[in-house]
This record gives structure tokens, sequence and C-alpha cells, in this order.
């Protein structure tokens, strides 16, 4: 290894070992600026202990933890709007992560796994959202929804006498959801025949889902002509309300998120007319019309009846 030169002062000359311009250096005394860096070190040590103070007090690292969530929550549902999924349930994990104790991101987290059928991890977040914010109708439903596609009936019969109890959300939606739970357990029937004739007597008379909940109630009752009735009138309705939506939207082009509202809305029109059309094939059946119900089982199908998926 080359050796080192000697550094030079002013002159030209070489400084020996131990000294510099000023003269000698003491061995035991401490390097140069330590004073200067000690004060330094004391500064930020005092402004450290205020932004902890500041930090905590205000809890301003929630409030940043929150805001980041809010962002991601946004992005996520814009993925969903243009149509990436598994992007949109990614980016909520993140909300999720960021800020989990925010009932609005877990509920939108809760739907996107719902839409990927999962159901057990729609249900958490929901069972989490209505502990963080027990009056939001929307944690609930999603909730309830859940018990109904996990066949968990008493659980949903449960969660909607609960609500009625505390008084979250709608009274009619909520008699109905345990008139329906009722009915599709087979249990509490004269219940919940009581449950949605008030929630007809709130809501309006043509109000084709209700009446439909009606229906399965008396067919469970095995009042099946009562049943046809109220099943007939479900079903005239709620081909109307599909029929009138379908020429609204003829023709036009449909982008973006109002693509995704017209879809959904078609969607759920023509989901409750599979249930609708399943339910009278299941009347007909017990009265021996096996022609009748195959028919309706067969339109159901292609309205898409799938107990799997919640569409029951």
């Amino acid at each position: 290894m080359k050796p080192k030169e000697p550094e030079l002062d002013r002159f030209g000359f070489p400084i020996p070992p131990g000294f510099d311009e000023a003269g000698p250096r003491d061995p035991n005394a401490p390097p140069p600026n330590t004073g200067r860096r000690i004060r330094f070190v004391l500064r930020m040590a005092v402004v450290a202990a205020l932004l902890a103070l500041i930090w905590n007090h205000y809890d301003l690292g929630r409030v940043i933890r929150d805001g980041f969530g809010r962002h991601l929550g946004e992005e996520a549902l814009k993925l969903y709007f243009n149509n990436d999924l598994s992007g949109a349930l990614a980016t909520a994990d993140r909300a999720v992560a960021w800020s989990p104790e925010n009932a609005e991101l877990l509920l939108i987290r809760g739907e996107l796994k719902r839409l990927t059928k999962d159901y057990r991890g729609s249900l958490a977040d929901a069972e989490q959202a209505a502990i963080l914010n027990p009056s939001d109708p929307n944690a609930q439903s999603l909730r309830r929804q859940m018990y109904f596609y996990l066949h968990e009936h008493h659980k949903a019969a449960a969660a909607a006498t609960e609500s009625l109890a505390k008084g979250f959300g709608e009274r009619a939606i909520l008699l109905n959801d345990r008139a329906y739970a009722r009915a599709l357990g087979d249990f509490e029937l004269d219940e919940a025949l009581v449950d949605i004739d008030e929630a007809l007597r709130l809501s309006t008379n043509d109000n084709s889902s209700l009446i439909d909940t009606r229906g399965y109630v008396l067919f469970r009752q095995k009042k099946y002509p009562a049943a046809i009735d109220d099943l007939n009138r479900a079903i005239g309705l709620t081909e109307k309300i599909h029929k009138e939506l379908e020429a609204a939207i003829a023709g036009r082009v449909l982008r973006g998120k109002l693509s995704k509202d017209y879809g959904a809305q078609i969607k759920s029109i023509e989901q409750n007319l599979a249930v609708m059309y399943h339910h009278r094939g299941e009347v007909y059946e017990k009265q021996g019309k096996a022609d009748e119900a195959k028919r309706d089982f067969a339109t159901a199908d292609q309205f898409g009846f799938n107990p799997e998926e919640g569409v029951y």
C-alpha cells in the first residue's frame, strides 16, 4: 500500500503527527466540534419530544393513517368500477391495514369479498363494522345478508330482532328479513306472517319483495292458493319494473359508473325474478302441477337462481 504523504502547512513544510498549524494537539482534548454536536443532539431531542407530545395528544398518527386508508378506499372503488375486482380487493386490504377501525372501509372490503364469494370474510368485516358503528344500517344489512348466504337462518332472524330492538334500520326491511329467515328455516311461521303483514302495512302495497316473502311464508304454512296469489302478484310487478328499466336504457351508451349502476339494477331485478319464479315453482310442485313447476324452475334458472351465490 502506498504510504500516506504528510500534510503541508501554508508555507509548504510537512506538519508532524500530533501538530496543526495552531500548535500541538492535546491528546486528551475532545475532537473538534464536539460541543456543537452535543448542542445539536440536545436540540433534536427537544424537537423529537415536542413532536411526540403533539402526535400523541392530538392523535395525529390515527388521523394520518385514516387519511391514507380513505384514499386507498376511494382507489379500491375506482378499480371496482373499472372492472378490476381483484385489484379493488387488494387495495381495500391495504386501506383496512392503514385504518383498521374505519367501519366504512371495512364495509367496502366486505362488499368486495361478497362479490368474490368469500362470504365468511365478508361476514367478518360486516360484524366488525357493526361493532365499530352499531347504528349503521349498511353494516347490519350486510351482516344479515351474509347469514342468508351461509344458510344460517336462525342467526339472520336473531340479527334482525336485535336491530329491531335497537332501532337500527328501516322497520319494514327488518321485519321482512326476519320473516324471510323464518320461512327459509321453516320455523316460527305464525310470527313470520305477523312480521310480513306489518311490513306490508308500513310499506307500499306494490312492494314486490315483501309480497314475495308473504307468499313464501304462506307456502311454508301449506296455504298454497293464497301463496300462488301473492307470488303471481309479486312476479307481475317485478316484470313490469324490469321491462320499464330495459326500455329506459335501450339505445343508450353507458360507460363507467353509470354502466355499473344500471347493470347492478338489472341484475338485482333479475335475481328477484329468479327467486320469485322458483318460489312459485315450489308451490306448483306441492300442488301436483308438474308442468307449471318445471316451467317456473327453468325460468328461475335463466334469471340466475343459485343458492350457492345467495340467490334463493
